[in-house]
């Protein structure tokens, strides 16, 4: 009896590893506060410090690969586990990244977001400057 509980308690630790390597998320630092995986980012304009720290479940000798749509228009690669922008403008983004995990399996993961405009960057507002 307690070889086989061990064997199904081992299935379940097993499978849910395997859950979450199938769904990493990554954690987002905006002006030094951490911000919830599953909750919309929306930003007021100003200066911003953005902080994406990547899942640790690369694969050894990979490195990630991310691109800020919006910002960027080429991947770059990293094999630091963490990336930092600073933005001021507004608009709207998307943080891209791709890495090849433990199982050797591509993940990509994307996280948009929005930076609000300055008033003077709305289009009314050249109107009204004319």
């Amino acid at each position: 009896m307690k070889f086989v509980f061990s064997l199904f308690l081992t299935k379940i630790l097993l499978l849910s590893s395997v859950v979450l390597l199938a769904n990493p998320v990554f954690k987002t630092e905006i002006d030094g506060k951490m911000f919830d995986p599953d909750k919309e980012i929306s930003l007021y304009a100003g200066q911003h410090e953005l902080i994406f720290y990547f899942p640790e479940t690369l694969k050894s000798g990979s490195l990630y690969s991310f691109k800020l749509a919006g910002l960027e228009a080429n991947w770059l690669k990293t094999s630091n586990s963490f990336v930092r922008y600073t933005l001021q403008n507004g608009g709207n983004f998307e943080f891209n990244l791709k890495y090849l995990d433990i199982n050797n399996q591509t993940v990509t993961i994307n996280r948009p977001f929005e930076i609000k405009e300055n008033f003077w960057e709305k289009w009314w507002f050249y109107l009204w400057k004319k």
